[in-house]
């Protein structure tokens, strides 16, 4: 048991207010990544694995081409997801300079 404020915590209660610590940390985190990517009216590269994201797509073929065909797709500006991660990619020189 541990004394916590003069109130006996049994170690039961320790791990189950853990368990729920962490349910909610990964509910906070869901819901903000899908919030980020409404808020970005950016097309997004369809396909992908949860973690991965497009990363295999990249190494299939060479990712130069893969990324020609996209922006051929889905324009000079689109999102694309790699390890986790959002990638915004910006294939127009112009367009960048705007952004940067």
């Amino acid at each position: 048991m541990i004394e916590l404020l003069n109130y006996n915590i049994s170690s039961s209660e320790c791990l189950f207010a853990a368990y729920v610590a962490i349910l909610c940390a990964i509910i906070v985190y869901i819901w903000t990544y899908f919030r980020r990517i409404e808020r970005l009216n950016v097309p997004q590269v369809e396909g992908g694995y949860p973690i991965l994201g497009s990363a295999l797509d990249m190494i299939k073929n060479p990712p130069w081409e893969v990324m020609t065909e996209w922006t051929m797709k889905y324009g000079p500006l689109y999102l694309l997801h790699l390890f986790g991660r959002e990638c915004l990619v910006v294939s127009d020189p112009a367009l960048l300079k705007v952004l940067f």
